[in-house]
């Protein structure tokens, strides 16, 4: 911190921070962090959750801040108000086959989380991503199907998700 500031308000803040810092380390080795919304049934206002969510992402818990944005917004009215817009869920399935055994072997379906800029190059990303996830098994699609977009959404699932999703964002 700057000398600017007296001796007496820079160790202020320097405490100030030190229990931030210790509040969000005890929370997130908890897990309450992560679960007070989904555990507690704590319901939090959309300027809560988004301030609760930038601290947590200022230590660098970046995934328990977008847990809680996602888990807020499971029971917000405006939803649409708290997504990065450029973060997306894709809901995609695809019949694939065995060339090598000639025979179908399962409808398979997969949830994605990516980065795009909009609806269509995220689901050009997941196809992409379902294709080459195939290839590198040894799997082709079934002749004459397609790869079935089933939902595009704005954001990641909340935690109360019913199924496993596969993170597939850039870094920061």
């Amino acid at each position: 911190m700057s000398r600017k500031y007296p001796k007496k308000v820079r160790k202020e803040f320097a405490r100030k921070l030190a229990a931030a810092e210790a509040f969000v380390e005890t929370w997130t080795n908890t897990g309450l962090a992560s679960s007070l919304i989904t555990d507690y049934t704590c319901t939090l206002t959309c300027e809560e959750a988004k301030t609760y969510s930038a601290l947590m992402r200022s230590f660098g818990y970046v995934n328990t801040a977008s847990s809680i944005i996602a888990d807020h917004c499971e029971d917000c009215d405006v939803p649409s108000e708290h997504f990065d817009t450029d973060v997306w869920t894709v809901d995609v399935g695809a019949m694939t086959f065995d060339p090598k055994l000639k025979q179908e072997v399962a409808d398979l379906g997969w949830t994605l989380v990516l980065n795009a800029e909009h609806p269509r190059e995220a689901e050009a990303k997941a196809e992409d991503a379902v294709r080459a996830h195939l290839h590198a098994n040894g799997l082709t699609l079934k002749p004459g199907v397609f790869i079935n977009v089933s939902e595009i959404k704005p954001g990641e699932p909340g935690s109360l998700a019913l199924y496993d999703w596969i993170d597939m964002r850039e870094a920061a």
